[in-house]
């Protein structure tokens, strides 16, 4: 009777998550349709207006050796203060598209790698409701995930160097003391690293199940 009860309620768990990714997924594809008419919008209307100023904002690093300190005393010993490196986001207006598109456009990536994860857990958990967890589907569907993991960690790092490079290189003389951040998401890469161990170890799993059903 217990395991009875045990069964159930991981079935009503399993078809819960099912229906969250199913909405999810659902209201992802509508964001992505929104988000992409708009931008679609803005092209054209940029093509027909000239001289109307586009708001921009790309993360910058300032050099702490560009602030002075000179004045900055201590009553508990400490001499020769200094800052390290600061960061912040550069805000700034543009009559240049570019920078609008190459915002939006990698927002836009972003969830369309999310909705396609979102759809590859659609498919797993689907074939958990079917009883069919431990299939070579599955890990395929995984070792998926974890590239797009990677991926995004990777894009992550470059799209914001790259984006402040654009920008600070049109003003450099007047803003030496400032320069293009770059951080390397090593945190999101080692997840989507150990989604594709686990990928592998499902893999694994499912290659012994057939055997062993193949045996019997």
């Amino acid at each position: 009777m217990k395991r009875k009860g045990t069964r159930k309620y991981k079935t009503t768990l399993a078809s819960l998550i099912a229906g969250l990714l199913d909405y999810s997924f659902i209201v992802g594809v509508l964001f992505f349709a929104f988000s992409f008419f708009y931008l679609f919008v803005l092209f054209f209307l940029s093509l027909g207006e000239e001289g109307d100023l586009i708001e921009g904002a790309t993360p910058v690093e300032i050099h702490g050796s560009a602030l002075r300190m000179e004045n900055l005393s201590s009553e508990a010993g400490i001499v020769d203060p200094s800052l390290g490196e600061i960061r912040g986001r550069l805000n700034f207006e543009t009559d240049s598209t570019i920078f609008l598109f190459v915002d939006r456009g990698y927002k836009l990536l972003h969830t369309l790698a999310g909705l396609y994860v979102l759809f590859q857990l659609k498919l797993l958990f689907g074939a958990i409701l079917q009883k069919k967890p431990f299939h070579l589907d599955n890990a395929r569907r995984i070792r998926k995930i974890g590239f797009i993991v990677i991926a995004l960690g990777v894009l992550n790092s470059i799209v914001p160097y790259l984006h402040s490079w654009m920008v600070l290189n049109l003003f450099t003389s007047q803003v030496s003391s400032l320069r293009p951040p770059l951080d390397f998401e090593t945190n999101v890469v080692f997840y989507g690293l150990v989604i594709l161990v686990l990928a592998e170890l499902f893999r694994y799993g499912c290659r012994l199940e057939e055997s062993q059903a193949g045996t019997v």
